[in-house]
């Protein structure tokens, strides 16, 4: 086996188990784009790194107030 092609199925799996599980917390895809950063940090199974990323994917214009 490849190792850097298991471990990226690792990462994939890891979103999938983040999203559905974002969605089951939030229950809509709506709820989540309107969560700010310190929500979704406090979802379960959510990293900090996670987090900032699905913030950022909603709110793109907000990008310097992450940082």
């Amino acid at each position: 086996r490849d190792y850097y092609a298991s471990r990226g199925l690792g990462d994939v799996y890891k979103r999938q188990v983040r999203a559905r599980s974002l969605l089951k917390y939030f229950r809509t895809i709506e709820n989540i784009s309107n969560a700010d950063l310190a929500e979704l940090e406090n979802a379960p199974k959510m990293t900090k790194d996670a987090a900032l990323a699905v913030y950022k994917y909603y709110h793109p214009q907000d990008e310097n107030k992450t940082e």
